[in-house]
């Protein structure tokens, strides 16, 4: 469960860990105009409240963001498509 504060252009998002599986985290978003293009930068940290064996957990979470990435880049282009 994230706090997400949303500024034109700009998405923070910050882990309630009273209410995640989080022991903390945040996730940065910034969106802009690059002439005709959009530039996403996107950053984000994670610290779970549990024991993940890498061997699992990193092919997990990189499957997890590439994901949540390629939605994110869709959303962008169905909002910026006249």
């Amino acid at each position: 469960v994230e706090q997400v504060d949303e500024r034109p252009g700009e998405l923070t998002a910050r882990v309630l860990p009273e209410r995640s599986d989080a022991l903390g985290g945040a996730t940065h978003t910034v969106i802009t105009a690059d002439g005709d293009r959009t530039r996403i930068v996107y950053e984000t940290q994670l610290a779970p409240n549990f024991w993940v064996p890498s061997f699992i957990g990193r092919p997990l979470m990189l499957r997890t963001l590439r994901e949540a990435s390629i939605e994110l880049f869709r959303n962008v282009e169905r909002q910026a498509t006249p």
